[in-house]
C-alpha cells in the first residue's frame, strides 16, 4: 500500500498482516517528511509597468537555491521587460524543490517632444506648444511666468532666461518629459535726453531716461569733464535734477554711463545742463 502525507513531520507508520490461519505480525517504520520550499514571488511594485521602468522580482523564501528563467541564482532578479519569469526553489539538503512565475507587462511609454530651443525679447511674451500622441494630461516645470502649467501650449512671458521641463501622462499611466530654453535677449530701448535745464520752471528740470522704468536696478553714472563723479544711482528713476550732494552744479556738458542689469554693453554719452538763458 502507498500514502501521501499532506503535511510536513516525523510520522510512525505501521502494517499489520494477517494470514488464513489467524496468524498476525506487524512491520513499523518512521517517516520524516520534509518540507517543500514555498516558490511564491513577490513584486517590487505591478506587474504592468512602463517601458524604461523596472521591477524587482523576489522569491519569498529565503535560504534556499535559486534558478530563474532567466538563469539568475539570486532570490531577487531586476527584470524591464515583458515575459513571464519562472522560478525553480530547491532544498540542497533533502532534495525537496518548487516552482513559480510571474508575468511581466511592459507598457510602451509616450514620447514627449517640448519643441525647439528659442529666443524670446525681453517684455514679449512666447507660446509654448508641446506634442505627443495619446497624451491625456500636461504638467510644466517650473511654472514661473506660465499662463497655465497644465496644458500643452501655454503662454510664458519670461523674466529672463529658463528652461522648461513638461510631462506628459498617456491613459495607462506612463508618462515622458522633454525640455525646452528659452532664451530673453535684452533690447535696452532708453531715449536719453542730452539737455536738462533745471531753473525750477517745472519744465526739463529733471534729466529724463525716457524708458529706464522698464529696466530696473539700472546704475547710472555721470561724470564731470575732470572725470570726477558728480551722480551715480543703482536703480535711476529719472530724478536727477543737476545737483551734487544737494549742490548746484554748473552750467556745461557732463558725461554718462549707463549699466544695464542684465547686459554687459556700456552705454555713454553726454548731456548739457544750461540754467543760465533757460527761463
Amino acid at each position: 500500500p502507498t500514502h501521501t502525507y499532506g503535511t510536513a513531520g516525523v510520522f510512525v507508520s505501521s502494517l499489520i498482516l494477517t494470514s488464513n490461519l489467524g496468524c498476525r505480525d506487524t512491520a513499523t517504520r518512521i517517516a520524516l517528511v520534509n518540507s517543500v520550499p514555498l516558490s511564491t514571488i513577490t513584486a517590487s511594485g505591478a506587474l504592468t509597468l512602463c517601458s524604461g521602468d523596472s521591477l524587482l522580482l523576489t522569491a519569498a523564501t529565503g535560504g534556499y537555491n535559486y534558478v530563474w528563467s532567466t538563469a539568475a541564482t539570486t532570490q531577487s532578479i531586476t527584470v524591464k521587460t515583458s515575459g513571464t519569469f519562472s522560478l525553480t526553489i530547491s532544498d540542497t539538503l533533502t532534495g525537496c524543490f518548487s516552482t513559480g512565475s510571474a508575468t511581466v507587462t511592459v507598457i510602451p511609454s509616450p514620447t514627449v517632444f517640448a519643441g525647439n530651443d528659442t529666443l524670446v525679447d525681453f517684455g514679449k511674451s512666447i507660446n509654448l506648444n508641446a506634442t505627443g500622441a495619446g497624451i491625456v494630461s500636461w504638467n510644466w516645470s517650473p511654472a514661473t511666468d506660465l499662463n497655465n502649467a497644465f496644458i500643452a501650449n501655454p503662454t510664458s512671458t519670461p523674466q529672463g532666461t529658463i528652461t522648461y521641463k513638461v510631462t506628459g501622462m498617456s491613459i495607462n499611466g506612463c508618462t515622458a518629459e522633454d525640455s525646452i530654453m528659452i532664451t530673453v535677449i535684452y533690447e535696452y530701448k532708453v531715449a536719453v535726453t542730452n539737455l536738462m535745464t533745471p531753473n525750477g520752471d517745472g519744465y526739463n528740470d529733471k534729466w529724463l531716461i525716457d524708458g529706464i522704468e522698464y529696466h530696473p536696478n539700472t546704475e547710472v553714472i555721470v561724470v564731470n569733464r575732470e572725470g570726477q563723479q558728480v551722480f551715480k544711482s543703482e536703480s535711476y528713476d529719472n530724478e536727477w535734477d543737476g545737483t551734487r550732494s544737494g549742490n548746484v552744479l554748473p552750467d556745461g556738458t557732463y558725461y554718462y554711463i549707463i549699466k544695464f542689469e542684465n547686459d554687459t554693453k556700456i552705454y555713454k554719452g553726454a548731456i548739457t545742463i544750461l540754467r543760465e538763458n533757460s527761463k
